[in-house]
């Protein structure tokens, strides 16, 4: 079973078009924020109705009763970012980040009112210095400070994956290869015969995707990163760090030739004719896939039948497309999923169902998903209206999380202000159990920390250094009271217990 819904959300993803919800205000406030307008929001919560005991509650609700966040961002020459964490009210957890320079200059009241300066290499002679007060103190040992250092490089890796990524490219003459074999399988022929429940059809293009094509997909795709030089050695040095952390030992190489392999070994047979159906526009309106796939698994087979249809139609509230994927084994059990979209002018409306089939009966879903979104549009303001539910069934038994956001923009010049309400109601509640008001706007300058007075730790003598240390430890000391002091009562109880 678990096989049967690997293979339908793989085909669902590649399949259905790339649809989204316009976010008007929103897309109002990120356009203020890309033309260089400083950011900045305030964010409060309210508790509601709690499913747990009324003490437990109580705290609960004590607790998002006092919590708040603040944050601001702006560009520039100097661009920063600060945030602040409030407890009733005061801010008792400050960050403020910024760079210039080649410097990245920090300030928290965790340290006081210094702000502090590095550049790349004070940072790694700073934790470097870091990581050896705390092996000569015996709060960790050396075997577990490398193991944190190879982490460290591994989320580093992460990183420059997610910005390498961009340069991945197909390889050419693969990719023609492929295209060839495709064009080649390929018919193009007016259409006769209208397909039902989709706009007009003009074009009918038809081809098998055969198992040598699928594979050969797979390796163009796999290819493509094996040549990626920054790709895989970024892979490498994350796969170093989880070996460090007591993984198998890997190379990038090796990963995915493991993954082609693998492919290659449980893709025994695989057939699916396609038929696209487009409009005058070549946009297509309906799509029917009927694949038939056998794979293997520790010695065993198992036949797999998965049709896709996709239809588009156009109605008097705008576009609806529809899609549905059922996957089947040999006796008829299986998945099914349903998905809808109504893209409008005023609303917007999808769709999710996902359930069990037994002997070719699709029972009640399993789990559903329905979401619809209100929109007001004028020349210099903008409202959106969401309502999200999710269902879950078991054993007969369903429990829903309902989410709401009421979000709304006031243009004013280059700036805007924007406002949301987000509600969530948990399983078992008739109210709210919380929710979160954020009002963000454009305009305001917070002060730049960036200063040739800034202390730098990563130039300091070790003397210097650990005087420096102690200045930091009073001002989180003094900064974890103020935090303390500000916590409420409810939740202060608990220490004097």
């Amino acid at each position: 079973m678990k096989r049967i819904l690997s293979v339908m959300l793989a085909v669902l993803l590649l399949a259905v078009p790339a649809l989204s919800l316009a976010a008007s205000p929103v897309e109002m406030l990120e356009q203020a924020v890309e033309a260089g307008r400083p950011l900045h929001a305030e964010v409060s919560m309210q508790a509601g109705e709690m499913p747990m005991g009324e003490a437990d509650a109580k705290l609960v609700s004590d607790i998002i009763n006092a919590l708040g966040f603040r944050m601001d961002v702006q560009q520039g020459d100097a661009p920063q970012t600060s945030m602040a964490l409030k407890l009733s009210g005061k801010e008792v957890l400050t960050f403020a980040v910024a760079e210039k320079g080649g410097d990245t200059f920090l300030k928290t009241n965790l340290a006081g009112a210094d702000v502090m300066a590095f550049n790349a290499q004070e940072a790694q002679n700073t934790l470097n210095r870091l990581m050896q007060m705390m092996a000569d103190s015996g709060l960790m040992t050396r075997e577990q400070l490398d193991e944190v250092m190879a982490q460290f490089a591994s989320m580093a890796g992460m990183g420059s994956m997610t910005a390498s990524a961009e340069g991945l490219e197909f390889d050419t003459a693969a990719l023609l290869s492929l295209t060839a074999d495709l064009a080649e399988a390929m018919t193009m022929e007016g259409v006769t015969s209208q397909p039902r429940g989709c706009d007009e059809a003009k074009t009918r293009m038809s081809f098998t995707m055969t198992r040598d094509m699928l594979l050969k997909w797979v390796d163009l795709c796999l290819d493509m990163v094996r040549k990626n030089e920054s790709y895989m050695a970024a892979l490498n040095q994350q796969l170093t760090g989880m070996a460090a952390a007591g993984s198998e030992t890997v190379t990038a190489e090796e990963l995915l030739e493991q993954l082609r392999q693998q492919l290659n070994d449980s893709i025994t047979a695989f057939s699916a004719p396609v038929s696209i159906f487009l409009d005058e526009k070549d946009e297509p309106v309906y799509i029917l896939m009927d694949a038939a796939m056998t794979i293997a698994e520790d010695d065993e087979q198992e036949d797999l039948d998965v049709t896709f249809t996709y239809t588009r139609l156009t109605g008097t509230e705008g576009v609806n497309h529809s899609a549905t994927l059922i996957a089947n084994d040999e006796e008829k059990d299986g998945m099914s999923m349903t998905f809808g979209l109504l893209e409008g002018e005023k609303r917007a409306v999808i769709s999710f169902d996902l359930a069990e089939m037994d002997e070719g009966v699709t029972e009640a879903p399993i789990l559903s998903l329905a979401a619809e979104l209100l929109k007001e549009r004028e020349e210099t303001s903008a409202r959106d209206q969401l309502n999200v539910t999710m269902t879950l069934t078991d054993s007969g038994k369903s429990q829903s999380v309902t989410l709401t956001a009421d979000a709304s923009a006031e243009q004013n010049g280059e700036d805007v202000d924007f406002q949301v309400c987000g509600k969530l109601y948990l399983p078992g509640c008739t109210a709210e159990t919380i929710t979160v008001n954020a009002q963000l706007t454009t305009g305001e300058t917070e002060t730049s920390i960036v200063t040739e007075d800034a202390v730098r730790p990563g130039a300091m003598t070790d003397d210097e250094f650990n005087a420096f240390l102690g200045k930091v430890a009073q001002s989180a000391q003094t900064a974890l009271l103020v935090m303390l002091q500000n916590l409420p009562d409810s939740v202060l109880q608990l220490f004097r217990q």
